[in-house]
């Protein structure tokens, strides 16, 4: 059993109060830890300290009883899917894998959680798509999926879902189908039933959904607080 631990985490910009105020947390592997939270409340910023691109001004944070900061970021072994309908470039397929290389995983097994990521969120016929920026654009749903496929892939041992559509077009939210873009993403949750995961999300709707899909309640973040 794998735990992640938060102790009073506080994070302040320039002097102001107020970014992450005074956070303690325990999430256990399996688990689902759902945010919701307006932009600007603190979700990606707590995200970001979690995941190590941030260190918080105060408060202390371990995972398996180890503190992070013996901890480089390789071995805490997080995926971090935020702002996912950025470019690509390249070979879908390689892109997707390209993270569980470089930690080193077994070609064989690789292989097979690639077939089974592109079964179970519908990207058979895209693995082989070579995008190119200035050429062409992938479209947002398939970037989004890739995205989550690159997790099931890597199997981390912490997987972060920050915001994953704050980065959309106006024209794809506005025909955003909820069950179309969520199962999906339930899905991936579902699979890796040895990791601790973490999503925030801006929109009320959406962490409804996902809370009733998983059987859990979702947190409500505001102006660094977080309501548990």
């Amino acid at each position: 059993m794998q735990e992640l631990l938060l102790k009073n985490i506080t994070k302040n910009y320039d002097g102001l109060d107020g970014a992450v105020s005074d956070i303690n947390l325990s999430i256990a592997s399996g688990a689902v830890f759902l945010v919701q939270g307006s932009i600007g409340s603190g979700k990606s910023t707590l995200c970001r300290i979690i995941a190590g691109l941030e260190n918080p001004s105060s408060g202390e944070m371990f995972f398996n009883g180890v503190e992070y900061g013996s901890v480089t970021i390789k071995q805490r072994d997080i995926c971090y899917i935020g702002d996912s309908c950025t470019l690509w470039n390249g070979k879908l397929n390689k892109t997707i894998i390209k993270g569980a290389k470089n930690h080193g995983i077994e070609k064989s097994v690789i292989e097979d959680r690639l077939k089974i990521a592109s079964e179970l969120l519908g990207l058979e016929k895209w693995l082989k798509h070579n995008y190119k920026k200035k050429s062409e654009k992938l479209p947002q749903d398939i970037i989004l999926k890739a995205q989550l496929a690159r997790a099931i892939v890597r199997e981390p041992k912490i997987l972060i879902i920050d915001d994953m559509f704050l980065g959309c077009d106006i024209e794809f939210l506005e025909n955003f189908v909820i069950d179309d873009f969520l199962n999906p993403l339930i899905n991936t949750v579902k699979n890796l039933k040895n990791t601790i995961t973490i999503i925030t999300t801006s929109e009320i709707v959406e962490a409804e959904f996902l809370a009733s899909s998983l059987a859990i309640e979702y947190n409500v973040m505001a102006s660094g607080i977080l309501f548990l």
